[in-house]
């Protein structure tokens, strides 16, 4: 599976052996450029597992294709070919320019599933994330969400495109229909977390 981060522009910055996203480090790298192709291991900050891939870098991008298995007998890729390979994952940063340093490219998150149910004709929150932004500011599943910073929902990708177009940081408002009495809840927007974004999930 192709993931071509560049269409969200998420901003990755390494330093030294550590990958930092959304100004916090999220994995330790280990490199072995005399491989053929050259290796990489991957260990993200929240999980005792390490991912094995390959990489090539140019002065355009840094191309990685990794192997997200981590239980049983892992497989380090021999190429960049992901076609009828699940397990596999091709990531391709471009090298960022002067004029694009600036932007983080970051996608807001709060950690919400989200379904339409027909009879109701609403959008119902059918899940929270672990740990979620939502999650904790006290959302929960069967929640009809009515609307977003007062903006009103009527289908998925509208509640959807309002999330993501928040900047992470800032606070947003859900207006929320529970047991027929409707509430305001605030909550801090978070990162889409590295993993999601990737197909590392």
């Amino acid at each position: 599976m192709v993931n071509e981060l560049k269409d969200r522009q998420p901003r990755l910055v390494i330093k030294g052996n550590r990958i930092q996203y959304g100004g916090e480090e999220l994995a330790n790298l280990t490199a072995d450029a005399t491989a053929d192709p050259k290796g990489i291991d991957l260990k993200f900050r929240d999980a005792d597992s390490v991912l094995e891939g390959v990489y090539t870098a140019d002065r355009d991008s840094f191309k990685i294709c990794l192997n997200k298995r981590i239980e049983g007998v892992k497989e380090r890729p021999t190429s960049f070919v992901t076609k009828d390979r699940e397990d596999l994952r091709l990531l391709v940063f471009p090298r960022e320019t002067e004029s694009e340093a600036g932007a983080d490219g970051l996608t807001g998150y709060i950690g919400v599933m989200l379904a339409i149910d027909a009879e109701k004709k609403a959008v119902v929150i059918t899940g929270t994330m672990d740990a979620s932004p939502a999650k904790k500011a006290g959302v929960k599943m069967d929640d009809v969400l009515v609307a977003v910073d007062n903006g009103p929902v009527a289908e998925l990708q509208s509640a959807v495109k309002a999330v993501r177009g928040i900047k992470p940081g800032s606070e947003l408002t859900l207006r929320i229909r529970r047991a027929e009495k409707e509430i305001d809840i605030k909550v801090k927007v978070g990162v889409l977390p590295f993993k999601f974004l990737a197909g590392l999930d």
